[in-house]
């Protein structure tokens, strides 16, 4: 599990115009980023510049990321966090063509024990 914060302040409202829903926890520091697997798999032929697919799939991928600190409201800028799902195609939708087209870049953050 890596943490990040963006290089630029953003929060979840932001995001929903993408096309992206939004869901938290109870807590308020788990949010979940719900995309369509159509717009998953457009991304994903793109980038291994493949034909699109007559059909699309009619499901959702969720990817969850967990805040350091409550989000208390969707127009609240989004802190520092952290995923697990580095590895998936959602995250790396997240992060290249979502938040790139906003002008925003990821930084990850490395925290050093003395």
């Amino acid at each position: 599990m890596k943490n990040f914060k963006f290089n630029h302040a953003i929060s979840a409202n932001q995001l929903i115009p993408h096309g992206i829903k939004i869901e938290f926890d109870h807590s308020n520091l788990q949010m979940k980023l719900i995309v369509s697997d159509k717009q998953l798999k457009i991304y994903e032929c793109d980038l291994l510049e493949e034909d699109y697919p007559f059909e699309y799939p009619d499901t959702s991928s969720i990817l969850e990321i967990h805040f350091k600190k409550p989000v208390k409201s969707y127009d609240q800028p989004l802190n520092i966090f952290s995923t697990i799902q580095l590895d998936e195609l959602i995250f790396s939708y997240f992060e290249c063509q979502v938040l790139r087209s906003m002008g925003i870049e990821l930084i990850e953050i490395l925290y050093y024990e003395l």
